[in-house]
């Protein structure tokens, strides 16, 4: 089954805390090449999103450079995926449900 994937690339494909001097891009996140090469592998679909998907050569570059391999950049959520993955992203299943979650989230770290 070949999947297509949303992945966001500020904090899951790259670190972004940790900047390289004089960039505003870090090195690639643990395990994020892997897990894309793996990905592509079994014939998945692979679409990067950023608020940075406006200047898609930016992030391509930097893909190309680290030899991750991607299908898509894109700044527009995509609506025809099977997955979501998203560091800072909380599962919606009923509204309660997300305000426990983000109740839970807010007490174990700095806002």
């Amino acid at each position: 089954m070949n999947r297509i994937l949303a992945i966001d690339f500020d904090g899951t494909v790259h670190d972004n805390i940790h900047p390289l001097p004089g960039r505003r891009m870090g090195v690639p996140s643990p395990g994020a090449k892997e897990a894309l090469e793996g990905f592509k592998k079994r014939g998945d679909t692979i679409i990067i999103f950023s608020v940075w998907g406006d200047k898609p050569k930016a992030i391509a570059d930097w893909m190309q450079y680290y030899k991750i391999p991607y299908d898509s950049i894109t700044n527009i959520k995509p609506h025809n995926i099977n997955f979501l993955i998203d560091d800072k992203a909380v599962r919606f299943t009923t509204w309660n449900e997300v305000i426990h979650t983000l109740d839970q989230l807010s007490q174990h770290s700095v806002i």
